[in-house]
């Protein structure tokens, strides 16, 4: 599937003004202006966004993208969030609030910090995966993080 990149202004502040930090397999990590907010720019447009995850982005590789089982590695992913909560922790306010996932897939890390006392809620595009994540409990988002 081709895929068309498109210039988004920041999420968080709506700023169209960033600095380009460096590059990720090909994509232009950026950070605003403005409120210093790191993100992806120019990014996948979001209508494909749509395509990539209705088609069991989670369960199947046909396209060359995705993952043919993407819950059989999941022990994997808590061990690495584990790893990265231990490294960040120090940093974070004592005082437990909210955090965002965006992204979920499984939701292993909304659940993570849900056993650490906060409030944790996720977005996923994926249809069968959202339901897997509603299932878990946790408040979950089916749009992109801009809208």
């Amino acid at each position: 599937m081709d895929f068309e990149l498109t210039y988004y202004p920041c999420s968080v502040c709506g700023s169209e003004q960033n600095n380009f930090l460096y590059k990720v397999k090909g994509f232009d990590i950026v950070q605003c202006k403005s409120c210093e907010f790191v993100f992806v720019n120019p990014r996948i447009k979001n209508s494909d966004l749509y395509k990539i995850y209705s088609d069991n982005y989670f369960t199947n590789q046909s396209e060359g993208y995705g993952y043919q089982d993407y819950e059989l590695t999941s022990h994997l992913r808590i061990k690495t969030f584990q790893k990265w909560l231990e490294e960040i922790e120090p940093f974070l306010s004592e005082t437990k609030g909210q955090v965002l996932d965006i992204g979920t897939a499984s939701a292993d890390f909304p659940l993570l910090m849900r056993e650490k006392g906060w409030e944790a809620e996720a977005i996923e595009l994926d249809k069968k995966m959202l339901e897997k994540v509603k299932a878990k409990n946790i408040k979950v988002f089916e749009r992109p993080f801009d809208e």
